[in-house]
């Protein structure tokens, strides 16, 4: 059994004794093979530290808010060729559907921000030249940006690939997951905003809900 093998499995002891009420400690975690001992308290700072995110949501239930009160529809039958399918969410941002592309012949997903966020020419401009910066991202943990546009009415959208599975909140809400998957979760998390960050990208709504978990 390799290192890291070792490791796993004493973090797993750990989880499985914590959520019995007997926290153990690096000390008495490795007692048995003190060589480990500092890769292990080094590890369960980082998971300690993660309190928040992997706590279970207080409240699972998705609440949509109420349309934006600039008078737009907020569920459009098309955005250009994309065909809405069906209302997925909603945020103080703006709004994201499910639709279906008939060049393509797949589902995607589609994000529109509010009319009040993006009011001007100068601030759709903005929006759409970071979405091209967006779309240059290359990573598995990122999905990946297909399209994006302007409607003739001045509605700024971005198409995406649409991830068939849940979101992390929806996760948590069953329940808190063993220690080797919810660290190699936040590892790939991890990997993915470094990715980001070295394009220059911030993703400033780093959340359980906004981290989405394919069925595969």
């Amino acid at each position: 059994m390799s290192t890291d093998e070792r490791v796993l499995d004493l973090l797993q002891r750990w989880e499985e004794l914590r959520q019995r009420g007997n926290e153990l400690s690096a000390e008495e975690l490795c007692a048995d093979c003190p060589e480990l001992r500092e890769e292990v308290a080094r590890r369960l700072h980082q998971l300690r530290g993660l309190g928040q995110l992997l706590s279970p949501a207080r409240d699972p239930r998705p609440t949509l808010p109420a349309p934006p009160a600039d008078g737009a529809s907020p569920d459009p039958e098309r955005l250009d060729r994309y065909r809405i399918v069906a209302r997925l969410g909603a945020g103080t941002y703006g709004v994201v559907y499910k639709a279906y592309d008939p060049e393509a012949q797949r589902p995607v997903a589609i994000k529109v921000p509010h009319r009040h966020r993006v009011g001007s020419a100068a601030d759709a401009d903005a929006y759409l030249a970071e979405a091209r910066t967006l779309a240059r991202l290359d990573h598995p943990g990122i999905v990946p940006l297909y399209d994006l546009g302007r409607t003739a009415d001045g509605l700024c959208y971005l198409v995406s690939k649409f991830v068939e599975g849940t979101d992390l909140q929806a996760r948590l809400a069953q329940g808190r997951p063993p220690v080797a998957e919810a660290a190699d979760l936040v590892a790939q998390v991890a990997r993915a905003l470094h990715h980001a960050h070295q394009r220059g990208l911030v993703h400033r709504d780093v959340k359980p809900a906004n981290i989405l978990l394919d069925a595969t």
